[in-house]
């Protein structure tokens, strides 16, 4: 009877042990995170200095909300030969992430008709008799990154050839919705 208290009590050791043992390899960690997420906001402004060479060319230029994008309607009436028109407007980032602009997704139609990039859209102009510039290099080929709070400025010039004899179009109606993402760089 001894032996099976003894017995008992090594087997109760051992089994104490074990346990033991097991929590000394068995380890816990906690971690604690957080994430913040930043905000990404675009706006493009229309400048007050809309300019033509004559008060007989109207130009407005407006921007569009749709789809989370911004359009901006650029619109010329009363073109002439030798007129020309001239368009400014800021991108400004007010997120607090930086912006990079997506240039294979430029947007634009011309007239209401679908355009293929800056390249496509200066010939047909050039088809209506008009030759597209912008001053300075100020334009959509030149914008790759908006960091937070800064400012990119576009410049258009639209003018009407002064060739440009009978049946040439008065009119004149420009879309242009640029994309932007966050930057990852």
């Amino acid at each position: 009877m001894k032996n099976k208290k003894i017995l008992a009590l090594v087997l109760v050791i051992a089994v104490m042990l074990m346990g033991a043992a097991y929590a000394q390899w068995t380890q816990s960690i906690s971690v604690k995170t957080s994430v913040t997420s930043g905000n990404f906001s675009i706006n493009l402004m229309p400048a007050h200095s809309l300019s033509s060479n004559s008060n007989i060319i109207k130009t407005t230029l407006d921007v569009s909300n749709e789809n989370a994008n911004q359009t901006l309607n650029l619109k010329a009436k009363n073109v002439y030969p030798g007129g020309y028109m001239e368009y400014r407007f800021q991108i400004i980032n007010t997120g607090s992430v930086d912006a990079k602009q997506c240039k294979d997704e430029l947007v634009m139609k011309l007239n209401g008709t679908d355009v293929q990039g800056l390249e496509e859209m200066k010939q047909m102009l050039s088809t209506l008799g008009y030759t597209l510039e912008f001053p300075k290099g100020h334009s959509f080929a030149n914008i790759d990154q908006i960091k937070v709070n800064e400012v990119a400025w576009v410049y258009l010039k639209l003018t009407m050839n002064d060739d440009v004899t009978a049946g040439y179009n008065k009119q004149l109606e420009l879309e242009i919705t640029p994309k932007f993402v966050q930057s990852t760089k």
